[in-house]
């Protein structure tokens, strides 16, 4: 009897971890200090992912850092959540418009299979 109330217990201390460390917050990653890191680390997954070449990879960074630069900026100002809805989808919009102009059209293909994937896996959590 004690071994499986000790059993239970650490189950319930052992779950409990994992659900407090999957609670964590993309702002806790994301920050001042290391957006750079995040546009190299999305730069390089579609690099691999769409068989980019070097060029091509460094224009992503450069979208990437300027996107993530903006966010960062959105994320101290103080307007309504209307304006700052707006300026969002003016960043993501800007995104994906130089997505385009950088990849080829079978690239572009991948890209929107790989961010519908993403939004299917974002719905089921």
């Amino acid at each position: 009897m004690k071994k499986k109330i000790f059993v239970l217990l650490i189950s319930i201390l052992l779950f409990s971890l994992k659900d407090a460390y999957c609670q964590k917050k993309a702002s806790d990653d994301f920050n001042k200090s290391n957006y750079g890191n995040f546009a190299t680390t999305q730069a390089t997954f579609l690099k691999d992912s769409l068989q980019l070449s070097s060029e091509q990879a460094n224009a992503v960074q450069k979208v990437y850092s300027k996107l993530f630069q903006g966010l960062l900026n959105l994320e101290a100002d103080s307007t309504d959540f209307a304006e700052r809805s707006a300026s969002i989808k003016k960043l993501t919009a800007e995104e994906e418009a130089a997505f385009e102009q950088i990849f080829t059209d079978k690239q572009n293909e991948k890209y929107k299979a790989i961010n519908n994937w993403r939004a299917s896996l974002e719905h089921k959590k």
